[in-house]
């Protein structure tokens, strides 16, 4: 029997989340921290999380758009799930990694829905490695985590002209 991983453990991250969004009741706004303690990835879906909330509950496929690193930013920040992640899972083969000279860098973040920069910081990298696909899992500044490509994205500290190269998708293979 063939086995499938679709849960990827990371180091625990922690989050808010509106827990009504839990119990789908309508009552005064209650606000519940947790940390995401894996990743949800499912062929053909947006990668999810796994959350262990203050409460002991764990919960699994939270979306990405859901939770936040910053408390307040849970009313004042609202983004669709597909700006959040630039496309959905090709297969549940995944690796990842941590690039160590990009870690807690503060590059800037492209959300082309929304023709957006925010400034954001690298936590990991999730690489489709049999599909030469790579995803940035990225802490925006404005409390919301994201998933973006490298492409998406300028490791550089100035401001000034945020745009990006001409440059072309390589899709070399690299064999002798």
């Amino acid at each position: 029997m063939q086995q499938v991983t679709t849960h990827y453990n990371i180091d625990p991250i922690k989050i808010y989340m509106d827990e009504r969004l839990l119990t789908g009741k309508e009552k005064e706004h209650s606000i519940i921290s947790g940390k995401i303690i894996a990743l949800d990835i499912y062929e053909e879906e947006a990668i999810s999380f796994t959350v262990l909330f203050s409460n002991g509950v764990v919960y699994n496929y939270i979306p990405v758009n859901k939770v936040f690193w910053k408390k307040e930013a849970i009313e004042k920040i609202s983004h669709d799930l597909n700006e959040l992640v630039y496309h959905n899972s090709p297969s549940n083969e995944v690796s990842l990694d941590c690039i160590e000279y990009l870690k807690n860098t503060k590059p800037f973040c492209y959300i082309k829905q929304t023709n957006l920069w925010i400034k954001g910081e690298y936590i990991f990298s999730v690489d489709w490695y049999k599909g030469n696909d790579l995803l940035n899992f990225m802490k925006l500044e404005d409390g919301s985590f994201a998933f973006l490509p490298n492409h998406k994205i300028l490791f550089r500290e100035k401001e000034d002209e945020l745009c990006f190269p001409d440059y072309k998708k390589a899709r070399w293979e690299n064999k002798v």
